[in-house]
């Protein structure tokens, strides 16, 4: 590989502007993402601007070189991790070019959190709320089709996008207007200018793009019966490549289809996105439940009000929240085994408070719930109910050696109406396989984050996981739900896409090679697994005691001193991407704020120390 690396990095000098790096601590640490999965790349490039980009692209394609694009690396399911070369975006990619009345024009790299806030001052915001929105980039969320807590109002990003910015294959570049959205031409360069332009009609379409417009809707054409049979009962569905509306009179909505196709179809680079006006009001509340299925069978309750997000946390997540108590700090009885956050946006404050005491007397007197936390629409009592989510998360992440909560089958999604059965059988196999797990469950839409406390350190534990994720998968199946419904397929859920889509995998094969024929767009996620790998490409364990200090590559190695304690602190690295924030008070690497590059965030600290353990030849 070093040599391979060392004469791409030869081949693109002088043409390629942006940084390229091929040595192997580099390559180490773009390796992984905040996944389970490590697949060490050939290369690492940053382009400059979208037309670098097209240059790297243009190589690779001539090199068969994959190419796998990268955001703030903050996916669970490993879509972001790959071999041969990481495309980071999250660097250079960050004008906010436009905030116009009701839509905004960002690129890829733009933080979630700093559009936001951008927004904020023009009274508007972009709808979906994800989980890591202090970090994540806009690029990334339209990769993954990303939503929030909020799903159930505000539905997923695909349906707020208007126009696209991308990159074929060949480094062709694109511009997709939705048929549904208004003509409005990106512009590089401009920044800060509001109000709405005039339409226009869209530039020519390149040849690369007419062979895959022509492709695309033959395809669709000829299996539109087919498409319109969803293999899935539930609505909150983002598994595979959503076929079922993207065909308009208009034709056919590239824009729409390259949502969630996690950079396996093309590279988007900018992107015009609908805004929504910040709520009139909102209220939250806190409630409690004597036990998880007490809490699981209020949903039909809670959908009969018109509420925002419903997010319910089990008794593993609330007793590791009650550890950290401090000054303010809501008390969580140790009575209450389960605890459900609600959310409720409405024109005014009086009326957020008014559904808010509605549905609490509902829920008081119907399903025995008890109040911990009163609606309230003062920001600071907010952000005392926001906390213990966000602290009990955190708690799971602060676990020293041994067992940890494990992504890779955190992303199940079932029929709302059959949440109750899905979650008692759940229990039921947890119990089974002797398995201790957290759960975070979104109730309004059927969405189950589930995580494993188990030790990837641990051979037995490997495998333990693929047979826990082949059950729950299968259970998750049969009850018409989705192996994928919210945070991306990539490595952890592509061996089930086939099994899911059934008849419609063949039109997912077809259109990656319309796109794609050279399976060179992140190959092996949705559309495989890569037969040269295997199916879960899991992270190389912490060595027990340093690797050999002597090399048969003729360098001296470095002088590693092996610390135990340092290798504890090293595995307590969750690589969630946290430390990427900007967001003040936060601590974090002051060079990672300076620069920007993942090779700077405290995360690729904790990684560097593993490289250097168990490999100090390289």
């Amino acid at each position: 590989m070093a040599q391979a690396s060392t004469t791409l990095a030869e081949d693109l000098r002088g043409l390629f502007r942006g940084m390229l790096r091929v040595d192997a601590v580099a390559r180490r640490l773009y390796a992984r993402d905040a996944s389970i999965f490590e697949v060490e790349p050939q290369a690492v490039a940053i382009p400059q601007d979208a037309d670098d980009l097209a240059v790297l692209l243009k190589y690779c394609q001539e090199h068969q070189l994959p190419v796998t694009a990268r955001g703030a690396g903050t996916g669970l399911a490993g879509e972001s991790v790959g071999a041969g070369v990481i495309v980071d975006l999250s660097v250079h990619f960050q004008a906010i070019r436009q905030i116009a009345s009701d839509s905004v024009t960002v690129e890829a790299g733009v933080r979630y959190a700093a559009l936001a806030a951008a927004l904020a001052e023009q009274g508007r915001r972009l709808a979906p709320d994800p989980a890591s929105g202090d970090v994540c980039t806009i690029g990334g969320m339209i990769a993954t089709n990303a939503s929030g807590s909020n799903l159930y109002r505000h539905g997923y990003i695909r349906d707020y996008v208007q126009e696209l910015e991308v990159l074929w294959d060949n480094g062709e570049s694109a511009r997709l207007i939705s048929p549904a959205a208004r003509p409005c031409p990106l512009k590089r360069g401009e920044s800060g200018e509001t109000g709405v332009r005039p339409a226009a009609p869209p530039a020519a379409e390149g040849p690369r793009t007419a062979d895959i417009r022509r492709g695309v809707t033959e395809l669709l054409s000829a299996h539109r019966h087919l498409i319109a049979c969803r293999p899935t009962a539930t609505p909150y569905d983002r598994c595979g490549y959503r076929l079922d509306d993207v065909w308009t009179p208009a034709g056919v909505d590239l824009a729409r289809l390259l949502v969630g196709s996690e950079g396996t179809l093309g590279l988007v680079t900018a992107a015009r996105l609908r805004t929504i006006p910040l709520p009139g009001g909102c209220a939250m509340l806190l409630l409690g439940f004597a036990s998880l299925e007490a809490a699981v069978r209020a949903g039909s309750d809670c959908r009969r009000f018109p509420l925002t997000a419903c997010d319910l946390l089990d008794q593993r997540l609330l007793s590791l929240r009650r550890r950290p108590a401090h000054p303010g700090a809501l008390a969580i009885p140790p009575s209450v085994a389960a605890a459900l956050l609600v959310t409720i946006e409405a024109d005014s404050p009086e009326q957020a408070l008014e559904r808010g005491w509605g549905l609490a007397n509902t829920l008081c007197s119907a399903a025995g719930a008890v109040l911990l936390a009163e609606p309230s629409c003062d920001p600071q009592q907010q952000a005392r109910m926001r906390a213990v989510r966000q602290e009990a998360v955190r708690g799971l992440y602060a676990l020293g050696p041994g067992p940890r909560p494990l992504p890779g089958i955190e992303d199940l999604g079932v029929p709302a109406e059959e949440l109750p059965a899905f979650i008692a059988a759940l229990l039921e196999l947890l119990q089974r396989r002797e398995v201790t797990a957290a759960l975070l469950i979104h109730l309004l839409t059927g969405q189950v984050h589930l995580r494993p406390l188990l030790d990837l350190e641990q051979p037995q534990d490997r495998v333990r996981l693929w047979t826990l994720a082949e059950e729950v998968h299968s259970l998750v199946l049969r009850l018409g739900g989705t192996v994928s419904t919210q945070h991306g397929v990539g490595w952890a859920r592509t061996p089930w896409v086939e099994r899911q889509a059934g008849p419609l995998y063949p039109l997912y094969r077809e259109l990656k090679r319309i796109f794609d024929p050279r399976h060179l767009l992140n190959p092996g996620k949705i559309v495989g697994p890569d037969p040269s790998r295997e199916a879960w490409p899991l992270y190389e364990p912490l060595a027990q005691t340093p690797a050999a200090t002597l090399s048969g590559n003729g360098r001296r190695p470095l002088p590693v001193v092996f610390d135990p304690a340092a290798a504890a602190e090293a595995a307590r690295c969750s690589r969630c991407g946290d430390c990427r924030t900007h967001q003040l008070p936060q601590r974090m690497c002051p060079l990672f704020r300076l620069s920007e590059l993942e090779l700077a965030a405290p995360r690729a600290k904790a990684e560097l120390f593993r490289l250097l353990h168990n490999h100090p030849q390289r």
